[in-house]
């Protein structure tokens, strides 16, 4: 990472706040199953963990009256558009989540828990991400 890129100080301490996370959380990653080393770190994206976030806060503004219903199905499917062209199934997909969020939050914002909810959808048979083939989602349409 290159700190001179970051336009402001701001940027460059959140930049290094989330380098640190993932720093923190690589031996619970790694003691969980969700990657092997450190060196798979490289290899897997954190973009999942923004697609949700997409979504996330798209819901979010909807409730609180901010967006439209159509508005927010925008945002909804925009997010499922951008996974279903980056991943290839919800494995890939969940461990992406796991890892964006763990950079996110770091140690002290609960990935147990979200390792816990990413194992219970990979394998519980009423889990939709059981039920659904990974590009098989159900589009509203308006």
């Amino acid at each position: 990472m290159v700190l001179s890129s970051f336009n402001t100080r701001e940027d460059r301490e959140k930049a290094l706040s989330h380098v640190e996370h993932l720093k923190e959380t690589i031996p619970v990653l790694i003691a969980k199953g969700i990657i092997n080393s450190e060196e798979d770190v490289v290899h897997i994206s954190i973009n999942a963990w923004d697609y949700g976030r997409i979504v996330f806060l798209a819901r979010l503004c909807y409730e609180a009256g901010y967006l439209t219903e159509r508005e927010v199905w925008h945002f909804i499917h925009t997010g499922d558009e951008l996974a279903q062209q980056q991943f290839n199934d919800w494995a890939t997909f969940g461990k992406s989540y796991v890892l964006g969020r763990a950079m996110w939050g770091g140690s002290a914002r609960g990935n147990d828990e979200t390792i816990e909810i990413y194992r219970y959808l990979m394998t519980d048979p009423q889990s939709p991400w059981v039920k659904l083939p990974w590009r098989q989602h159900a589009k509203v349409k308006f």
